[in-house]
């Protein structure tokens, strides 16, 4: 009779066991999956927002032009336009450039072809920067790195001459 009780009680600590184990194990294929949809979610829009430097130079002493096409696969509204990171400088002192700031340096957009006038920055339509560098622009090699909140960056090289 006692080997029939201690049989039901280790039969009892093995289930009891091996429901503890697959609960844990389901907590964590569930946070797995939470962190899976994470990834895909911004793998999908690093994808679907992504901009080209197509062209850059001084337009005056002080201030830098670069114009910018989104190449990416969904508009851009002008809320998500100010959390784009610049940085901007002659080779070896390249600074960050903040967006709309009270004091030089500072970077500004305009729209250039708004093709269905929705004040969004659809794919294919093309954004003017305007950097005011606030001190005169140095002859020589200039380099600049536009880059998302999204980690999607490009670059662009340019000469200001003498």
């Amino acid at each position: 009779m006692s080997g029939a009780i201690t049989e039901s009680i280790l039969t009892i600590s093995v289930i009891l066991v091996a429901a503890t184990t697959a609960a844990a194990m389901m907590h964590s294929i569930y946070d797995l999956d939470k962190i899976n949809y994470a990834l895909l979610d911004t793998t999908k829009q690093s994808i679907s927002t992504s901009f080209k430097v197509i062209f850059a130079t001084n337009s005056s002493e002080n201030t830098i032009k670069l114009w910018v096409k989104n190449v990416g696969l969904k508009e851009v509204d002008s809320s998500a336009m100010g959390k784009l990171t610049l940085f901007v400088g002659p080779r070896g002192n390249v600074r960050h450039i903040p967006f709309n700031n009270s004091g030089a340096p500072y970077w500004i957009y305009t729209i250039v072809n708004d093709l269905d006038s929705d004040s969004y920055i659809d794919p294919g339509e093309t954004v003017e920067i305007i950097v005011d560098w606030g001190m005169v622009i140095s002859y020589g090699d200039w380099y600049l790195r536009l880059t998302t909140p999204y980690g999607v960056s490009t670059d662009y090289t340019f000469s200001v001459g003498g």
